[in-house]
């Protein structure tokens, strides 16, 4: 990582020891993708005590375009600023005539602009994390860090548009008339967007282009990827069709756990997507 500093660029790499977290980590027993160290970004504000303002980003992502007008938002009434978490409103509508003022502004964790002095000032980090606590028993508040980061700032936090946190899944034509509507923007077509898109984020286990070959928008990763010196046939990815991807997940998470711990995973998951099918039948 460092050796990719450059004249204008100083790449820093701060190393935690993770024995501080364990007695943390040992209290959270979620059945998910997402590791339990995602929830270290809850103690950025002090790790990163030297810095006013801080932009998270997850290791899935690409930067594609110029990102330093996202520095110029004034954040000083807010805690952070995130893009709005498009799946919440898919899964919760399926009418076009949907109004959206009646939908809940809920962010995807995945990219944070972070106003650390504020965060600091009110204590936030210790808010998020006796949140995550409260919420390990409700079933409604599955996701790792991100449940806990809009019950604590979701009113103190500044809607970033799109073109800020695309999510690649969501590269078809049949979504552009939802993100049109909950972005307030008037795209033609998804290569329009694309065209504005500063950050791409490879959400989902499915579309990781450096394991699966045919993942959405792979040729944009494959091109920083070689441009890094990298060898792309050393990735030995696996081409296979979207659906067969879930089976190769599955199995691989069958190798992973082992049968016990991939049963728990299984009913763990049906559990949830009961609880949600229950939640819009209301």
């Amino acid at each position: 990582m460092e050796r990719l500093s450059t004249h204008n660029v100083k790449i820093e790499v701060r190393k935690l020891c993770i024995t501080d977290y364990q007695d943390k980590f040992s209290l959270i027993k979620q059945h998910t993708h997402v590791t339990p160290t995602s929830l270290i970004k809850f103690d950025l504000p002090y790790l990163c005590s030297d810095v006013s303002t801080l932009l998270y980003i997850d290791s899935d992502i690409i930067i594609k375009n110029d990102i330093i007008p996202l520095f110029k938002i004034d954040l000083s009434e807010y805690h952070l600023a995130a893009s709005f978490e498009l799946w919440s409103y898919l899964s919760k509508n399926t009418s076009s005539n949907n109004r959206v003022d009646d939908i809940t502004f809920y962010f995807n964790s995945g990219v944070l602009l972070l106003n650390l002095d504020k965060m600091r000032n009110d204590n936030i980090p210790s808010k998020l994390w006796n949140k995550k606590y409260e919420l390990l028993n409700n079933p409604e508040k599955k996701r790792m860090d991100q449940d806990s980061f809009n019950e604590v700032c979701q009113n103190s936090t500044l809607p970033l548009p799109i073109i800020y946190n695309f999510n690649v899944a969501f590269y078809n034509e049949k979504y552009i008339n939802a993100i049109n509507l909950i972005y307030n923007t008037n795209y033609k077509s998804l290569p329009a967007l694309l065209e504005d898109v500063c950050i791409l984020h490879y959400v989902g286990k499915e579309d990781k282009p450096w394991v699966y070959e045919s993942s959405n928008l792979c040729g944009i990763w494959d091109y920083y990827y070689l441009k890094l010196g990298n060898n792309l046939d050393l990735l030995n990815r696996i081409r296979v069709s979207k659906p067969l991807r879930y089976v190769h997940i599955l199995k691989s998470a069958y190798d992973d756990k082992g049968s016990y711990q991939f049963a728990k995973y299984i009913i763990y998951k049906l559990y949830y997507k009961i609880i949600e099918k229950w939640r819009k039948n209301v």
